[in-house]
């Protein structure tokens, strides 16, 4: 299909414009699911290790897998639908795959390493939280994440100086403050 370069009248302009806007629209309501299902799932997560922690330490780390594996499995499943719904994909959805599959993936190498070296994961997971986030809020220019991310580089400054055990509980106010509540802020940007 060639591309004609034509001006257009008033009438193609404004439904040029309206498509632009409605995929605009679908693209916060797709990033807006993820943000608020990850704030929620990890938030949950350390909770649930924390309080293992104090009922039965030898499984308090049950929760990350079952609660990761699955959420990624749902999350890739809400994708795939969502894509096949839509019918196509806007470079802002592409980039956004690419940057967070990126990011999971470099989540699952961190815990698999510090598992194996023997060290707490959180500043590991929190350090790239912040990148992700801000990079997100940045190509969204959405401050929300910004702030959001800002948040998760501080905390992963004050992770390095507490106990494992504290971090979880820093780990669920990050997800929560930093994560979670930029997503609900996004579902009511794309309502505007």
């Amino acid at each position: 299909m060639e591309l004609q370069d034509k001006p257009l009248d008033p009438q193609e302009s404004l439904q040029l414009i309206q498509r632009f806007i409605s995929g605009t629209r679908d693209n916060f309501r797709r990033s807006a699911f993820g943000f608020i299902f990850w704030g929620t799932l990890i938030t949950v997560a350390a909770l649930a290790n924390y309080f293992l922690l104090l009922i039965t330490p030898d499984f308090a780390w049950i929760p990350w897998p079952v609660l990761t594996i699955g959420g990624s499995i749902l999350t890739y499943f809400y994708y795939a639908v969502y894509a096949k719904k839509s019918g196509s994909v806007s470079i802002y959805g592409h980039v956004f795959k690419w940057l967070f599959l990126c990011g999971g993936l470099t989540y699952f190498l961190f815990i698999f390493s510090c598992a194996e070296l023997k060290i707490s994961p959180t500043p590991f997971m929190l350090g790239l939280s912040w990148l992700l986030i801000v990079v997100a809020g940045l190509i969204m220019r959405f401050k929300p994440l910004v702030w959001g991310g800002i948040l998760f580089f501080l905390a992963t400054i004050v992770s390095v100086f507490i106990s494992p055990t504290n971090q979880l509980l820093l780990t669920a106010g990050s997800f929560l403050i930093g994560y979670l509540l930029p997503g609900i802020l996004l579902v009511r940007k794309k309502e505007e």
